[in-house]
């Protein structure tokens, strides 16, 4: 049995596009809404910090975000002005995953998410929501 299938026939056969054709299709805007995220909160995990962390006395909430600050995305491909490359990190997917129409059934709300920083000392508690 060799690895080739042979020709496509039928309802699946596409016909090939030139390059030219697929490069001004993938160079379109996508229209996607807009999203924001909030801060709803800065923990510290004061009890973790003291058990494991060497110079524990000047750990406090993330000085990179203030509880209620907001940030718009217009595409959900770019991190957002001012915004923790770490934070961004952990919450793209799930901005991605809002911005193309998916809902969290476990959400009251259609359209939102909460997501937390991956930073076990002093996590920053985000909502994510998609806009129009």
């Amino acid at each position: 049995m060799s690895g080739s299938y042979g020709p496509v026939s039928g309802p699946m056969r596409r016909e090939a596009r030139p390059e030219t054709e697929l490069r001004k299709e993938l160079e379109q805007p996508m229209d996607m809404p807009k999203c924001r995220i909030t801060v709803l909160q800065r923990k510290v995990h004061k009890d973790l910090i003291e058990e494991f962390v060497n110079d524990a006395e000047g750990f406090g909430p993330c000085e990179r975000f203030q509880d209620g600050q907001e940030f718009i995305l217009d595409s959900p491909f770019d991190i957002p002005e001012d915004f923790c490359p770490w934070a961004w990190a952990d919450l793209r997917r799930e901005v991605l995953a809002l911005a193309t129409g998916s809902n969290m059934p476990w959400m009251k709300q259609p359209g939102t998410s909460i997501m937390a920083c991956s930073d076990w000392s002093r996590p920053v508690i985000f909502k994510l929501e998609r806009l129009g």
